[in-house]
């Protein structure tokens, strides 16, 4: 007997829906695709033998610390030698500043969000019913202006008090460096006014950790996919890519009308695979756009992959002239 049990649902489940990259990567998992799709590292990055080396030693020395349940904020002797790390370059913390995730998203929370914007957080977002504050990029990041303008006519209509903390962001969720998904650094100039704008409107608040390993092979991976793009990909009006300077994504712009959600099919008929660029658009549009990962495929696949994704581009071309 089928039964409906979504009644019972808690109103933050009621509210998730399927993740558009898992459903895309779904139909992407097939033999001989080339997917550009997920955000994969490449393996030759993994450390196994030091990992199971550490591992082995930390079980062997400390198993009663490694075994147990710690504190919600994370190992105290771990946020130490964060701490000492983040010095290295300049920034003075306080341990009580730190808090160990588990990944990005465990540590998201409410309400200003860069369009394009990561699809984690999003989703992530959406299932706690947060508010979105949607506010574009240019090349040097999140426009600080157009965030500053919003949360000006936000503050007029915010009350004071509990009222003004109930009423007004509290977090912006930002991505400074090669952003996900479209490859872009935020200039200093852009930090330090999106600084200036966090000390003004909402809660002072600071969060950091990104170690960045392998940057020879990724650099490598990056070159490849825009010599193939430059190699392969018609020259017509509007189409574009961000050249990024780090992370693992190419963000790809098509002409106006020309529709990625539309083309997926098509590009999964030629055995290659991207995301949708308006999955990353809280707000509503982007479907000219798409997202690309260049550090998992081989450089061989990267190339064919383009060429196969170059050569749909061309065709849309034609069927629209």
């Amino acid at each position: 007997m089928h039964t409906d049990v979504k009644h019972r649902y808690s109103i933050s489940a009621r509210r998730m829906s399927r993740s558009i990259i898992r459903e895309l990567l779904k139909l992407a998992n097939k033999p001989g695709i080339i997917s550009f799709a997920g955000g994969l590292p490449n393996p030759q990055t993994f450390p196994s033998a030091d990992l199971k080396e550490i591992c082995s030693t930390v079980l062997a020395e400390s198993p009663e610390v490694t075994l147990q349940y710690s504190a919600t904020e994370g190992l105290s002797s771990l946020r130490d030698l964060l701490v000492d790390f983040v010095a290295r370059y300049g920034l003075r913390l306080g341990r009580e500043e730190l808090i160990v995730t588990t990944a990005s998203q465990q540590s998201l929370d409410l309400v200003v969000v860069e369009q394009p914007g990561y699809l984690g957080a999003v989703s992530a977002f959406k299932s706690y019913g947060v508010r979105f504050l949607p506010v574009e990029m240019d090349g040097q990041g999140m426009k600080a202006d157009v965030l500053h303008n919003r949360l000006r006519e936000m503050k007029k209509e915010a009350g004071s008090g509990i009222e003004y903390y109930r009423n007004m962001p509290k977090f912006i969720y930002t991505i400074p460096d090669f952003q996900n998904p479209s490859g872009i650094t935020m200039s200093l100039q852009r930090r330090k006014e999106l600084l200036r704008l966090a000390e003004e409107f909402l809660r002072r608040g600071l969060a950091e950790g990104r170690i960045q390993a392998n940057i020879s092979l990724y650099r490598g991976k990056l070159r490849c996919m825009l010599d193939a793009l430059e190699q392969f990909m018609p020259r017509m009006p509007g189409l574009s890519w961000i050249v990024p300077e780090g992370g693992m994504f190419l963000w790809n712009t098509l002409p106006e009308g020309m529709d990625a959600d539309e083309m997926f099919k098509d590009a999964l008929e030629r055995n290659v695979a991207y995301v949708v660029g308006s999955a990353f658009h809280p707000g509503g549009g982007g479907h000219n756009t798409m997202r690309l990962n260049f550090s998992y495929c081989s450089d061989q696949d990267i190339r064919e992959g383009i060429r196969r994704l170059a050569g749909l581009v061309s065709s849309r071309r034609r069927g629209a002239a």
